[in-house]
């Protein structure tokens, strides 16, 4: 069987299947909760992809929101971390592990993207090197199984798409964006969009902080600020918009590509779309220059 190994398993989240459900459970029982689920249908999320000690219950609160009821086929857009590319990569792999039950992944949309000419194939090493996808995957296996036993009707129905996002020029989110819609608008496919938002620190290389100009007196205020700001950009699905905030503030959002990539899509999509953010918290609340945070936000993105 070609499988992708769930490598991150074990360091980045709970090996064990009973406690992983568990935790996963906890936390979106408390998101939904505190979050109203919409009762409008759900076309995409955007979750962060950190270990789930920081970022978990941030993500449910995405996750919480989505119905995979009637959904076919999920694909997952994440980012590189540590190798760079232009052509946007897709799995190898026909089978994602998960310790909540394996993926399968859709290899006839893969194939018709690849013939494209705008997708490559992702280097097996290099897909299980990267987390930002892998991090998704227990919680789609979560609201798929819905906690049953591993091998269901529902596993065999939904299919996934996994796709690493690279360093995209503006011409490449267009045309994949122009690849990608065909997918999009139909009524059974979802996307999950994989981002971590701001990384301050001195080992991030990034620490801005402008009190006088945002009137914020406390920096972890400034990185609220500072992503908000790129937030309600995305909310507004102003693209050009997005990369200029991206060029003028430097603002470590490690997803980029896979977001300007979402808002390619929704730009060439005949549904109306609203993004609305549902959550947002940091790692840490920053004091001083010693001091670092990752910014994790979740948001549903609506057809209305």
């Amino acid at each position: 069987m070609n499988v992708r190994r769930a490598t991150k398993a074990g360091s980045w989240y709970e090996l064990d299947r009973c406690i992983l459900d568990s935790q996963l459970q906890e936390w979106l029982d408390k998101s939904a909760a505190s979050e109203t689920k919409t009762s409008k249908k759900i076309k995409s999320i955007i979750a962060p992809h950190a270990g789930y000690s920081y970022s978990g219950p941030t993500a449910a609160y995405a996750y919480q929101s989505i119905d995979t009821s009637t959904a076919k086929v999920i694909f997952i857009l994440g980012p590189s971390h540590h190798v760079h590319f232009t052509k946007p990569q897709i799995t190898s792999a026909d089978t994602l592990e998960t310790p909540l039950g394996n993926l399968t992944v859709n290899t006839a949309i893969r194939d018709q993207l690849l013939h494209t000419g705008l997708f490559e194939v992702c280097n097996r090493e290099v897909d299980e090197d990267e987390h930002s996808i892998e991090m998704q995957l227990p919680y789609l296996a979560k609201v798929i199984h819905t906690g049953t036993a591993i091998e269901t009707e529902t596993e065999n129905k939904i299919t996934v798409v996994p796709i690493m996002v690279g360093s995209l020029c503006d011409t490449a989110a267009v045309r994949c964006g122009e690849a990608l819609v065909r997918y999009f608008d139909q009524p059974d496919v979802l996307f999950v969009i994989s981002s971590d938002f701001c990384h301050w620190g001195k080992r991030f290389r990034y620490q801005p902080f402008e009190p006088y100009d945002s009137g914020c007196q406390q920096i972890h205020q400034y990185i609220s600020h500072l992503d908000k700001q790129g937030m309600t950009l995305i909310e507004a699905k102003d693209r050009e918009g997005f990369v200029s905030y991206l060029e003028s503030t430097r603002n470590t959002i490690c997803g980029r590509y896979p977001i300007i990539l979402l808002l390619a899509i929704i730009e060439k999509s005949c549904l109306n779309i609203a993004i609305r953010f549902v959550h947002y918290t940091q790692s840490s609340a920053v004091t001083s220059k010693s001091d670092s945070s990752v910014s994790y936000a979740s948001a549903v993105v609506e057809e209305v």
